[in-house]
């Protein structure tokens, strides 16, 4: 017994009939990347949860994480298969060679012997994938950069946040500022608790310098955040905290 979900169509069985979730032997979960708390609560209910990476140019999944490394609290995207080699630049994006890989894009029909995406990882020491983001989301704050999965990660394991997106501001001095939209788990957690929390566990490069609370996050069907609605609640609130600022 297998099924295939987008992480929307995760968030919702385990909302509404997690015993259905229950009943099968391996659930592959891809289409967008994870936010940590839905699979925190997957593991919750013993759900036989197996991540996968991969993309429509690899003809689905190339990488997959089994569900019992998956309950153990494995947190990488998982083993490469046997049809693939996965390698790293010195950049650190991921490169592809894989039998499934596509012939190019219409019209242009073409063998390709290797696909450079834009997503960077690395490798554990048991060769476990492990995704830091897209590197077109790096942000350069004052010449260090920041991989924005990195940071949500860590705020979300505090359990004060229930969502998180972490962009890039441009800004005069220091290039771009490290900016975190949220919902917090619940109304009464007070900002200053998260800031303290995550204070041992981050650089300060690596703490936002804005936080923006919402009800929602911006994704779509797929659960993929959509960034450019991200950085226009970003603007919004920001010209509203600083009116003389939005109009120079």
């Amino acid at each position: 017994y297998f099924i295939s979900l987008v992480p929307t169509q995760l968030q919702f069985l385990l909302t509404t009939k997690p015993e259905f979730l229950q009943q099968f032997k391996t659930i592959l979960l891809g289409g967008a990347s994870p936010w940590n708390s839905l699979l925190m609560k997957a593991r919750e209910y013993k759900i036989n949860l197996s991540p996968t990476y991969g993309m429509t140019e690899t003809a689905s999944q190339i990488v997959t994480l089994k569900p019992e490394y998956f309950l153990k609290n494995n947190q990488s995207t998982g083993e490469i298969l046997p049809h693939t080699h996965v390698y790293l630049t010195q950049e650190r994006l991921i490169k592809i060679q894989a039998k499934s890989l596509y012939f190019g894009y219409y019209p242009n029909y073409e063998y390709q012997e290797y696909l450079i995406t834009d997503d960077l990882g690395y490798f554990d020491q048991e060769n476990y994938l492990y995704i830091l983001g897209r590197n077109s989301q790096t942000i350069i704050t004052g010449g260090e950069n920041v991989f924005p999965k990195e940071v949500e990660s860590i705020i979300l394991e505090t359990n004060l946040v229930e969502d998180i997106a972490i962009i890039g501001v441009a800004d005069e001095t220091w290039g771009e500022v490290v900016t975190a939209i949220y919902v917090p788990q619940d109304e009464k957690i007070n900002l200053n608790l998260i800031k303290d929390t995550i204070r041992q566990k981050l650089s300060p490069v690596k703490q936002p310098k804005y936080w923006i609370q919402v009800q929602k996050l911006p994704r779509n069907q797929q659960g993929k955040l959509n960034y450019r609605m991200l950085q226009k609640i970003a603007t919004s609130h920001l010209n509203r905290k600083n009116p003389l600022q939005s109009k120079q």
